[in-house]
């Protein structure tokens, strides 16, 4: 664990301005295991999907070739968001970017859409201690469900039955988004 002193302190008093930022953004996966209709960039209702998926190199977040700059950011950080345009926890070490990120002690969150929330993952979220986990979902019954997603993988996931117990401390979110669809 690394000690440090949050110079933040004199910016929330209003009495100067943090020569760090206090929130960084990092985005693990610009790639989604879905295609949702409300989803800009991977919506197949979207007109403008090819320009939108094509303006930007997609893939993942590596944490090696950032190491050093985060080194020197994440010690003055307070908030950590591990989203972005793509579903974070399909990186292939999105349990090794958490464990980096909550070495430097920060409020670490992600928006995901649940599928990949395994027990193991769950208990890391929860050992790592990461503040907020928002879980979107298109629906609670199949029919919402499937006038939402475009495309859902063969096996669902069972975790989101058991995650309420597992998160502890952890602050979760469900955010549902049925009534943007049919």
């Amino acid at each position: 664990n690394r000690r440090r002193q949050r110079p933040a302190g004199a910016f929330f008093r209003g009495e100067a301005v943090p020569r760090w930022p206090l929130e960084v953004f990092l985005e693990p996966s610009n790639l989604c295991n879905f295609r949702c209709a409300m989803c800009g960039p991977f919506s197949a209702l979207n007109p403008n999907r090819h320009l939108a998926l094509s303006e930007q190199q997609r893939g993942f977040f590596d944490v090696r070739l950032t190491e050093r700059s985060l080194d020197r950011v994440l010690p003055h950080a307070l908030y950590v968001h591990a989203f972005g345009y793509g579903e974070p926890t399909i990186h292939p070490d999105f349990s090794g970017l958490l464990t980096f990120v909550s070495r430097y002690n920060v409020m670490i969150d992600f928006i995901t859409n649940g599928m990949r929330l395994t027990a193991d993952l769950c208990e890391q979220i929860v050992a790592e201690r990461v503040a907020n986990v928002v879980i979107s979902f298109s629906g609670a019954v199949g029919s919402r469900k499937s006038s939402c997603r475009m495309w859902t993988p063969a096996s669902g996931s069972s975790s989101r039955k058991s995650i309420a117990t597992t998160f502890g401390s952890a602050s979760v979110e469900f955010v549902t988004l049925a009534a943007m669809c049919g």
